[in-house]
């Protein structure tokens, strides 16, 4: 009786003529707000043309837009039911996405829209919102395949890495005779010594001063006829090396083409511009050419690497636009950086867990902004920790202070490379800083900024609320 009651009146007060459909329903005017109140205490669709001055079809608009709230209040934020509930009949416009259960790609386009969007932006916005999700898509895939490529390469380059070592041992192995001098001695032995008739040879030129000194001391020895120089006296030589590289100001022991030039510019004396004689072989030749042959492969893979993340972070630079504004695709780093972020929340959640806090990841909190760790313990303390890789994305980070109204304590976790850029951005002191360690991390600057935390169940609510999930879908 006392809704039959009610529908009269509002009938009588406006009036219901044959002209309803021509008046502003907008959702959020007086008679839609009457009707959605009555929708809530049970009144049919068909009916309410009958006790309100409008038609079936702004009946049936309006109960659509009823659902659609009864739908937000079931699965969105207190803030984006509340913009639904003030845009009115034009969120009708985004009704694929209630259909669709889309309530990611509701809560993106709620956040840029108000009351002053227009109708027509409203298709324009999802359309903007597909295309962005294909580019996004499409940008993901492509790095993907790119971090293969560069996944490739670093195990090529490791392969060849441990061939050389192996090279080198069998190297060491068949000078094991030069031994007994000390390893930069060697080095400078191997590159200049060859074998020729199972003698000692010169198979590189060295310094033309100190050659023909060794000469006079009888330690090098030209055969004219073979155009080849003996070493007489190994260890001779030896002792004359560490005499000139010992000295305060060393003196030349390798072949120098400038300085040699310089000595014979006056004579007719050629200067050979490559140091090497073309006999003997020298000691293990093969194997140092083999050597470097694999170091220069190692060089090209490590510029080929270099040039493939200069790719990726052009791309993460020019990555998907949102419809309002560009959003960067910080989830999409390079090969070190998705590992070593992935590292960090991982030391980040067990850190808490072992503190006694229940955790969870990329949580949404009720302002829209995702964190990367959270948790709270059986007091409700509540923690929330950003975990940042590179220099670049923590200089870059300003939304950070939006979290301290969700928590009773805030940390950066910082990489190594990026802990020094922390102490130089003077905004973020009084936030606190994590310092990863070898197992987990550690606390090296205290929180101690003073704020006021807001709705503490309702964070515990959502972290628990994820947890379950993952336990229910798995995602």
């Amino acid at each position: 009786m006392f809704h039959l009651i009610y529908y009269k009146s509002a009938r009588d007060t406006f009036m219901f003529n044959e002209g309803v459909d021509n008046m502003p329903i907008t959702g959020t005017d007086y008679i839609s707000v009457q009707i959605l109140d009555s929708l809530n205490q049970g009144i049919k669709v068909k009916d309410i043309p009958s006790h309100f001055p409008v038609s079936l079809d702004q009946s049936k608009r309006l109960s659509r837009y009823f659902n659609f709230i009864k739908l937000a209040e079931e699965h969105l934020q207190t803030n984006e039911i509340q913009k639904i509930k003030n845009i009115g009949l034009k969120i009708l416009y985004l009704s694929s996405l209630f259909k669709n259960e889309d309530w990611d790609g509701l809560t993106e386009i709620l956040s840029s829209i108000n009351i002053e969007t227009k109708r027509d932006e409203f298709p324009l916005l999802i359309q903007a919102l597909d295309e962005k999700r294909k580019r996004i898509k499409e940008f993901q895939e492509d790095v993907e395949n790119r971090m293969q490529q560069l996944e490739s390469r670093e195990r090529e380059l490791h392969k060849l890495e441990e061939e050389i070592k192996k090279k080198q041992k069998i190297i060491k192995k068949e000078i094991s005779f030069l031994n007994k001098y000390p390893e930069n001695v060697q080095s400078f032995l191997i590159e200049h010594l060859g074998i020729y008739n199972e003698k000692l040879v010169l198979s590189r030129r060295l310094d033309s001063r100190w050659q023909k000194l060794l000469k006079k001391k009888s330690i090098l020895r030209y055969d004219e006829g073979n155009y080849i120089w003996f070493v007489d006296d190994l260890d001779g030589l030896v002792a004359d090396y560490h005499k000139r590289t010992n000295r305060k100001v060393p003196l030349g022991t390798e072949w120098n083409y400038e300085v040699e030039y310089n000595r014979h510019m006056n004579s007719y004396y050629h200067v050979p511009l490559n140091p090497d004689y073309r006999l003997p072989v020298g000691l293990a030749i093969d194997l140092r050419s083999s050597i470097g042959e694999a170091k220069l492969k190692m060089k090209e893979i490590k510029n080929e690497r270099k040039k493939m993340q200069e790719e990726i972070r052009k791309l993460r630079k020019t990555s998907p636009k949102t419809f309002i504004e560009a959003v960067e695709a910080t989830n999409v780093l390079s090969t070190r950086e998705l590992k070593q972020h992935g590292e960090l929340q991982n030391k980040a959640l067990k850190w808490l867990y072992n503190k006694d806090y229940i955790v969870a990841s990329e949580i949404t909190l009720p302002n829209g902004k995702r964190v990367d760790v959270i948790g709270y313990n059986e007091q409700g303390h509540i923690i929330i920790i950003e975990v940042k890789v590179s220099i670049l994305d923590f200089q870059k980070d300003e939304k950070w202070q939006h979290y301290l109204e969700f928590c009773d304590e805030f940390y950066f976790l910082l990489s190594n490379e990026a802990m020094p850029a922390y102490y130089r951005k003077t905004e973020c002191q009084g936030a606190g800083l994590l310092q990863e360690t070898k197992n987990t991390v550690k606390i090296a600057q205290e929180h101690v900024l003073e704020h006021t935390v807001n709705n503490k169940e309702k964070i515990q609510f959502l972290v628990s609320k994820t947890l379950s999930k993952k336990f229910v879908y798995g995602y």
